[in-house]
């Protein structure tokens, strides 16, 4: 429908061509298209820069942090953050600045740079207050409930994820909801509280496959596998992240393809399969360090070190550790 419509655009109309592409695009990230989402934002780019319209040249650079912080390449997205916060700030954009800075928390939270994450994210909230903006509002306490959940503040973290929550059930953003509730899972497995767990990750994988949301639904796939490994149900958990696995790689996702791979070494380490375990181990480390996932890195040496470990092989298990 929307190669139809852009093919009935005349070429010269470039805002309605912008709006075109810009809703196509929306979709492929929706389905993990990663292909045709990579020549729309190249077409996007280049639209806005013959516009020369300030705004939409912040939704382009925007839309490519996403991208890459989708695929898992995080200094790429913070160099499109970066350049999207520096043209709100040149050009004086109030409200599209808004898109400039959440991705700017993104993208810093996931290079390590906490305190600059804070700082964009401190700067995003009071814009959310001045433009009565409660997405972009949700979308910031999102990313702040990341970054403690990262510290173990675990109380500190669910009482983000719920505001977020919060927010998207007012703006009905589906997506929104469903990333919220994966997160609200994460939380509260964390504390110990399975039966919550469980109940908000089956809530966000419901909303992910009634929307067609690919990239979430590997994620929430991951995480239910990792619930029943916590409670010893290892042959499900296995089954949950080989799933993930190949939702991961079907929508380009590594991150959610490094996480399910660091799962599955210990899931194969319990049920006895000591090689699958240190394959799978040497896989993820292999894709940490390839999207520079420093949090990933470590979770998958030490589930290298568990491997090494079972196979007695101690000296390489402790230089792992």
């Amino acid at each position: 429908l929307y190669n139809r419509a852009i093919a009935l655009t005349p070429e010269n109309d470039l805002q309605a061509r912008f709006s075109l592409y810009s809703a196509h695009e929306a979709i492929c990230e929706l389905l993990g298209k990663r292909d045709e989402q990579r020549q729309d934002l190249q077409i996007l780019q280049s639209l806005a820069e013959d516009l020369q319209d300030a705004d939409k040249r912040i939704k382009a650079l925007v839309k490519w942090a996403d991208f890459h912080t989708n695929l898992g390449s995080y200094q790429e997205a913070a160099r499109f953050a970066q350049a999207a916060v520096s043209l709100a700030q040149e050009n004086r954009r109030g409200e599209m600045a808004l898109a400039a800075y959440r991705a700017a928390v993104s993208t810093c939270y996931r290079n390590g740079d906490i305190d600059a994450a804070f700082r964009h994210g401190e700067i995003a909230l009071q814009l959310c207050q001045e433009f009565a903006d409660r997405s972009t509002e949700g979308q910031i306490h999102n990313l702040y409930g990341m970054i403690v959940l990262d510290g173990q503040k675990l109380p500190e973290a669910r009482g983000y994820f719920e505001r977020s929550l919060e927010n998207f059930l007012e703006t009905g953003e589906l997506r929104a909801q469903a990333m919220a509730l994966n997160n609200l899972g994460m939380a509260t497995g964390l504390m110990g509280d399975y039966p919550a767990s469980q109940n908000y990750y089956e809530k966000s994988l419901a909303i992910a496959q009634k929307i067609g949301f690919r990239t979430g639904e590997g994620y929430v796939l991951g995480n239910l596998g990792w619930i029943a490994g916590m409670q010893g149900d290892f042959h499900t958990a296995h089954t949950f992240a080989s799933q993930a696995i190949r939702i991961g790689r079907e929508v380009g996702s590594r991150t959610s393809e490094l996480y399910a791979l660091i799962n599955l070494s210990s899931y194969s380490r319990a049920l006895g399969d000591r090689q699958a375990a240190l394959d799978y181990a040497g896989q993820a480390l292999e894709m940490g360090r390839a999207i520079q996932d420093r949090g990933g890195e470590a979770w998958a040496l030490t589930v290298r070190g568990h491997a090494l470990e079972v196979l007695k092989r101690f000296a390489e298990a402790s230089l792992a550790y």
